[in-house]
Formats: structure tokens, C-alpha cells, sequence
């Protein structure tokens, strides 16, 4: 059977320097391509699937390029080339395909071919499609989209969703006879698919039950920790509004989750001893199971506290007395810091205690020391005990010799003043009845205006240190205190023109003047005319701007003061003159009338 190699096209590539062809073998005609290499599907049938030796020769411009041949299976791709390179277009390209059958060669014709761009031809696919068949169970339920048989695209997704009918309730699906539990479910269309919905019929409603409710009843109070309260109330039936017993049915009584116990239900109520065995907050819970007849219920009570067990009380008793006479004494003491007195006797909670009696007391104007307790001989007065049995103490004292006394005055001159003797104030002049022994007495620094100096023994310390053993009358000395002297502030005075006689207080002095003066109120007098050679000057004014002649300050700080005069006009002067002769003139007429 002849074969004869076609070439279809030459395109060109990697800008004209290389083409890649196509062959065509004429039995097959299936086009290989693949990228720049030429590749030929080359079947060669002699009768049956035989296949022989291939040979190929390629010609390029005169050039001969080739490869050995090779053998090949049935069905087999011939691959040869990737583009060679030429110089001048058209080029001539001839293939030769060759086979030995019956001693023929069969050889083809060359051709010539002109370079141009290969564009190759699109074939679309034809899609593919695929069929969902959807089944349920008549009248038990139905789906979306309704049963039935329904094609769909090639790898495209279906949600189906199931609705069960009355009386019924999805129950899975089976796809393809997968169980399957979603619904919706989402199918995947790449092959066919069966899906089938399941649904299963509901149960019957229960028979009606009826309703009920527990009571209990207001708990004790107080509620101790391991001492039994009751619970107590009733089973009540709210829709006949009756307190209900029910055979063989029992109610569950329990505190926090822990069960107490069971206690039968009756029209007369229920009632069970409770015993919590720890202190705290509880609730107590009362729980019906109910039955056929009845619904099941349960009720709690308020939050409530448990009270602590109170601690078993034992007798304690506290006495006193004298250790040599063994005479009872009442003495104050305290226990765990309450007051009590001695004897002492009184039932206590079971626990420590700490009995203070005093180191000494006075009963009768007579000193007692504690000597010791009788019971273990300890000499400190504080004693802790632990109270778990009835006790007995007894606390011994001494009587303490009363000590001599003497007086102690204080005095002072030239004034009264208030000592202190072992820190405590006494007033001067009054005698103190002490008991003998050391005193430290203080007399104060200052008295109005005078100052402590010394004691009547010559020493001059504020505090002495005495010891009392027969009356004594210390004596302290006082001295007046100078006064300060007065501050003083400088003051200043000029005039213009100068010197000028004035006064200040009433004492003469001349400008210019400077002298320091105590501080507070003065007095200056200044001329109101000055007379420098013959001319004549009038006051003007002082240099604060005061106006008159004769004026006080308030002397605080340093001050400088300046007399301003004008001078008189001559014919003011002159004026003056006659003035003065007619005043003159007028006296001496007057002397000569006879009165």
C-alpha cells in the first residue's frame, strides 16, 4: 500500500531564522505539532498491524540532513526536526519517505513552499452533559427540583433539598447508594447520579400529662449546722387545683446536689428531717419524676444560711487573796479584755482567754502587790489559758508597808508662778503631801515680765532633781526682764537757704541736721521768716509738698526732709517799714491820751 508524506505548512519563527512544518501522512491524516519540532504520526499498515522500517531524508537548500531510521510501534509518533535554518525564501523542501513492499520504493515529489506566518485552526469542544435522576418515596415528602430526570453541564453544581410531608421527617439520602445525611445536598455533574430522599414517619404526641406543682413550706430559723429541720409541703395538682398522691412515686430532697433523701407524696403533704453537717449558704431542692398521669416538677428554696454549731461553754473562775492572811480581796482585773472584778465566776465557749490582773492595786487605802498565781506559782500577773474543762484560778497579792510622807512647798519672788513635780503641774505657795522619795521639780523660764535666775541654793538650772525625806520648802528667784530698747530710723533735714535754726520735739537745732530718732511721732518747727544778712526769706513749702512751716511726721524708715524759702521783694520790705512805723507811731498816740 503506497504512502505518501504531505507537507501541509511552514511557518515561520524566532524571526525568520527557522520554520517548523507539518507532515501529513495520507493514511492517517492526523496533524502532530508540537511547539518547533515537526512531528509526524506516520502509520504504515501492510495487510494487517504490521509495521516496517522508516526512513526519512530531509532536503534544505541542496543540504542534506537526515537521521538513521528506526523501528516503531503500531500507532507510534514519528518525530523528527525543529526548525532549520536558510538563507534565502522560497527555499524547495523535499521529503522522502521510503518502504521495502514487494521490492517498490515509493518516493514523493519535492515542492516549494513560501515562508508565512501559521495560524492555527480552533476547534471548540462539544460539551458534555450529564443526567440527575431525583426519586422519593410517594406521599411522604417531595424535593427541590421535584423528582425527575434532569441533565446539567459537564462539572456545574446542583443544590436539591428536601421537605418531608406531614407526618414525616427527613431522614438521609443516597446518592449513587451512598448514604448521605445533609439536606440541602450539593451534587457535582461529572458523571450521571441517582439521588434518592428518605423521610420516616413521626412518632404519635404522648397523651396529655397533667401539670403539676410542689410547695414548700417557710424553713426554720435559725438553721444550726448538724441540728435536724424539717422540710415539709405538698404535691399539687394546678389544673385541678388539688393536693395529689401518687402510688409508688416518691419525691427527691436534696441541698447543693446532695441528696438528703426520698419521702412518699400524700394528699396530706410530705414532711422529712434535714440535718447540713457545715456552715454555709444553701438551697434545698424538692424534685418530682413525674409518671404517666403526671408532669414532672421541681422547686427550690431561697438562698438560706446555715449557722455555725455554737462551741460547748465551760466554767471559769478568777479569785483573789492575801498570800499570808489567805483574806479574799476584790480585785478588778480583765478577761480577754472585758472589766470583771474578783471572785469571778461565769460558764464560757470553749477557746483561749487571757486573764490581766493588776501588778498592784489599793483596796482601803492599803497598797497591794501581786505576788503570784496560786496554781503553778507564775509571778506574771497575765495569765492564758485554754478552756476545754471547768477552771479555778487564784491570784495572790501582798499588803505593801505604806510609805512616810512629808510636804513639799514650792515658792517663788517676786511672783507666783506654776511648777511641774514629776511632770505634774503645782501652783506656787500651796504645801504637797508626797510620799518619801525622788521627785524631779521644774520651775517655768517666764513669769509676765520676769525671768527665771536661780534656786535659793544658788542653782541656776530650771529642773532639780530632790529626794523627800523630811518637809522641804524649795524657793525659785525671778528677775524682771529689761525692757528692749526702741528701734530708731535716721532723719534727715535741709533748708535752702541755710543754716536755719528749728526744733524738733522742742529742741533747737540748725540745718543741715541728721540724726537717728526712735521710730513713731516727732515734731518740726521750721521759722516762717529767716532773716540772712538783710535780706529777708519766707517759707514756701517742704520738699514732700507739705505746705505749712511747723509739721509731725511718722518716723518708720529713713527719712530726708527739705524747707523750701523765697526771698522777700524790696518793696515788700519797704512796705514792711511803714507798716511797722504807723504800728509804732499809733502806740506812741495812744501813750499821750489820758485814759
Amino acid at each position: 500500500m503506497p504512502v505518501k508524506g504531505i507537507i501541509d505548512q511552514i511557518r515561520l519563527v524566532n524571526n525568520t531564522k527557522a520554520v517548523t512544518y507539518n507532515v501529513y501522512p495520507e493514511a492517517e491524516q492526523a496533524k502532530a505539532d508540537v511547539g518547533d519540532s515537526l512531528m509526524c504520526k506516520m502509520v504504515i499498515r501492510n495487510g494487517g498491524d504490521v509495521v516496517g522500517v522508516v526512513y526519512e531524508d530531509i532536503y534544505i537548500d541542496g543540504l542534506r540532513q537526515g537521521r538513521s531510521g528506526t523501528s516503531l510501534a503500531v500507532g507510534a509518533v514519528w518525530k523528527f526536526g525543529s526548525g532549520f535554518a536558510f538563507s534565502t525564501v522560497p527555499f524547495e523542501l523535499r521529503l522522502v519517505a521510503e518502504h521495502s513492499e514487494a521490492g517498490v520504493m515509493i518516493v514523493d515529489d519535492s515542492k516549494t513552499f513560501t515562508v508565512q506566518p501559521y495560524t492555527p485552526t480552533v476547534i471548540p469542544p462539544t460539551p458534555v452533559k450529564h443526567t440527575l435522576s431525583i426519586a422519593v418515596q410517594a406521599g411522604q415528602g417531595t424535593t427541590n427540583p421535584v423528582p425527575g430526570n434532569y441533565e446539567y453541564d459537564e462539572g456545574s453544581t446542583v443544590l436539591v433539598t428536601a421537605t418531608p410531608a406531614s407526618g414525616y421527617e427527613f431522614s438521609m439520602w443516597t446518592l449513587d447508594g451512598v448514604n448521605r445525611s445533609e439536606n440541602p445536598i450539593s451534587v457535582l455533574m461529572d458523571v450521571n447520579h441517582t439521588l434518592r430522599a428518605f423521610f420516616t414517619a413521626l412518632p404519635p404526641p404522648p397523651p396529655t400529662k397533667r401539670p403539676t406543682a410542689i410547695g414548700i413550706a417557710a424553713l426554720p430559723s435559725p438553721i444550726v449546722e448538724n441540728q435536724p429541720f424539717t422540710v415539709k409541703g405538698n404535691l399539687y395538682d394546678t389544673s385541678a387545683l388539688l393536693y395529689v398522691n401518687v402510688p409508688g412515686k416518691t419525691l427527691h430532697v436534696s441541698y447543693d446536689g446532695v441528696v438528703v433523701g426520698d419521702v412518699a407524696t400524700g394528699e396530706a403533704g410530705y414532711s422529712l428531717q434535714v440535718s447540713i453537717p457545715k456552715a454555709g449558704t444553701y438551697r434545698v431542692r424538692v424534685q418530682f419524676d413525674g409518671d404517666v398521669d403526671y408532669l414532672a416538677c421541681y422547686h427550690e428554696t431561697p438562698e438560706f444560711t446555715v449557722q455555725p454549731a455554737p462551741p460547748p461553754k465551760y466554767s471559769l473562775a478568777v479569785y483573789a487573796r492575801e498570800y499570808t492572811e489567805k483574806t479574799s480581796l476584790n480585785v478588778p482585773f480583765k478577761i480577754n479584755g472585758a472589766e470583771a472584778t474578783t471572785p469571778f465566776a461565769q460558764d464560757l465557749d470553749q477557746g483561749s482567754y487571757t486573764v490581766e490582773m493588776p501588778a498592784s492595786f489599793t483596796l482601803g487605802g492599803n497598797l497591794y502587790q501581786f505576788k503570784m498565781w496560786m496554781e503553778d506559782g507564775s509571778v506574771n500577773p497575765t495569765k492564758t489559758v485554754s478552756l476545754n474543762a471547768a477552771m479555778s484560778l487564784m491570784a495572790s497579792y501582798t499588803l505593801v508597808p505604806p510609805t512616810p510622807k512629808h510636804s513639799l512647798t514650792l515658792n517663788s519672788t517676786p511672783y507666783p508662778t506654776t511648777f511641774t513635780v514629776n511632770g505634774t503641774s503645782q501652783p506656787s505657795g500651796t504645801p504637797l503631801s508626797l510620799d518619801e522619795g525622788t521627785y524631779v521639780v521644774k520651775a517655768q523660764q517666764f513669769v509676765e515680765d520676769y525671768r527665771f535666775s536661780r534656786w535659793e541654793n544658788g542653782d541656776a538650772s530650771l529642773e532639780r532633781t530632790i529626794t523627800l525625806t523630811a518637809d522641804t520648802v524649795l524657793t525659785a528667784m525671778y528677775e524682771q526682764i529689761p525692757a528692749p530698747p526702741p528701734e530708731q530710723a535716721l532723719l534727715n533735714i535741709e533748708s535752702d537757704p541755710s543754716p536755719v535754726t528749728f526744733a524738733v520735739d522742742g529742741n533747737s537745732f540748725n540745718t543741715p541736721y541728721s540724726e537717728a530718732l526712735d521710730k513713731g511721732a516727732h515734731v518740726i518747727e521750721m521759722p516762717s521768716i529767716v532773716a540772712v544778712g538783710a535780706e529777708e526769706y519766707r517759707f514756701s513749702v517742704w520738699s514732700d509738698g507739705v505746705a505749712t512751716p511747723t509739721r509731725s511726721i511718722d518716723l518708720q524708715q529713713d527719712t530726708s526732709l527739705k524747707a523750701k524759702y523765697t526771698l522777700k521783694p524790696v518793696w515788700q520790705q519797704w512796705l514792711d517799714m511803714i507798716e511797722q512805723g504807723f504800728e509804732e507811731l499809733r502806740k506812741f498816740l495812744e501813750g499821750l491820751i489820758p485814759h
